[in-house]
């Protein structure tokens, strides 16, 4: 006679162990999908959320230092024909135009160090976070109590000269002096390291030329 006893309790005894390393086996995965999950919302929205946030920040911050830094600058404002001069030939058509490079060069180092003092000190703030934009909802991101969080720095400011001519009748063109101003800054948040370039144009001085101006001029080769 054979005794099953033995093999029936060797074998519920290995189904237990089976059943018990499934289960482990399950919640690890579990426990990984859960991770995974977390980390793929906080990357999809939490993450995108707080860069829009920095990036609106950011972009009003630069705009609002370059027009501070403009106003600090230039207090003795240059007239267009004290950056620029103007010859013209006997018939009245521009012959020749050249910047004056001295006082340009004056005005760009002191709007961009400006800037770049206002946004260090703007910067070294922090920006408010509403607490709810943790969630990574946009619908309710503007909510809850602000959360200041240092995750912006600046890297660079650069600025240089746009000379822009537009025709406003015959043998009259408007021309624009712009000053362009790019400020680099950095956001540093979790899993999301970027450097972002933001651009401001203000507008120095503008005038009316009567008379042909040469294509090299209208093709913007004034400031190159």
């Amino acid at each position: 006679m054979i005794d099953c006893s033995n093999q029936n309790i060797w074998y519920n005894k290995r189904r237990r162990r089976q059943k018990s390393k499934t289960k482990r086996l399950l919640k690890v995965l579990i426990v990984f999908a859960i991770i995974f999950s977390l980390f793929g919302y906080y990357k999809c929205f939490i993450t995108q959320n707080l860069v829009n946030i920095c990036n609106h920040h950011a972009s009003s911050l630069s705009t609002t230092a370059v027009n501070n830094a403009i106003i600090a600058s230039m207090n003795n404002a240059s007239s267009y024909n004290e950056l620029i001069d103007v010859q013209k030939n006997s018939s009245g058509d521009i012959i020749y135009m050249s910047a004056n490079s001295y006082k340009l060069n004056n005005i760009r180092t002191a709007i961009t160090k400006s800037t770049k003092s206002i946004l260090d000190i703007e910067l070294e703030k922090g920006i408010n976070i509403p607490f709810l934009a943790f969630l990574g909802i946009d619908l309710i991101s503007g909510f809850g109590t602000p959360i200041n969080y240092k995750v912006l720095t600046l890297s660079s400011v650069k600025s240089d000269f746009v000379s822009e001519f537009t025709s406003v009748g015959i043998n009259q063109t408007l021309h624009s002096i712009y000053i362009k101003v790019n400020s680099e800054i950095h956001i540093d948040i979790p899993l999301h390291n970027k450097t972002q370039t933001y651009s401001t144009n203000v507008l120095l001085c503008e005038t009316i030329l009567v008379g042909k101006v040469p294509e090299i001029y209208l093709n913007g080769k004034l400031f190159a």
